[in-house]
């Protein structure tokens, strides 16, 4: 879960001040306004006690400043956190190589790739990625140069999928 930085912490950073001095505020417009220093008059004892999220898809967040009961108040809210995108699946080049050599169409896509000037990219990449232009570029000019279907690419794809890294070394008992 990610942390958020308090209002009185932002402020302590950006003023460079003690501890001492950045303990009085007022609240102006839902916005905390911190003493300029210790003997400044007017200013109130700073409240700001950050409650803990309820729930693991949440995060706390400053909603407004008060003045209440005598304090500055810092009033939190929870918030929603964005749901994490999926990590894009990564295939090896190798295993996509014998894949496509094994159904008997490695000829057809290599004629593509060269023509398309992408040899040496495929080449040098040890793995591909879904996300990656050329990678999706490429599943969708298999399924046209060959005549495949989706779940045909998806089959296939299904035996490229990428090793973890460190699934080479609890192979070897390391």
């Amino acid at each position: 879960m990610k942390k958020m930085i308090t209002m009185t912490m932002l402020a302590m950073a950006a003023m460079s001040l003690t501890a001492t001095d950045w303990m009085r505020g007022i609240a102006v417009d839902g916005k905390v306004r911190f003493a300029p220093d210790k003997t400044a008059q007017g200013y109130l004892p700073i409240l700001d006690e950050c409650p803990h999220p309820i729930g693991t898809n949440y995060t706390i967040a400053v909603d407004y400043w008060t003045n209440r009961n005598g304090r500055c108040e810092c009033v939190y809210k929870q918030v929603e956190l964005p749901p994490e995108a999926p990590a894009p699946k990564v295939y090896s080049r190798y295993k996509a190589y014998l894949a496509l050599r094994g159904a008997g169409v490695w000829p057809q896509v290599k004629a593509w790739i060269e023509a398309n000037d992408l040899w040496d990219a495929f080449i040098i990449a040890n793995e591909f990625s879904d996300d990656d232009p050329n990678f999706k570029l490429g599943v969708e000019q298999l399924k046209k140069v060959v005549g495949w279907s989706d779940e045909q690419v998806t089959a296939l794809l299904e035996q490229c999928v990428a090793d973890k890294a460190d699934e080479g070394l609890k192979r070897e008992g390391n």
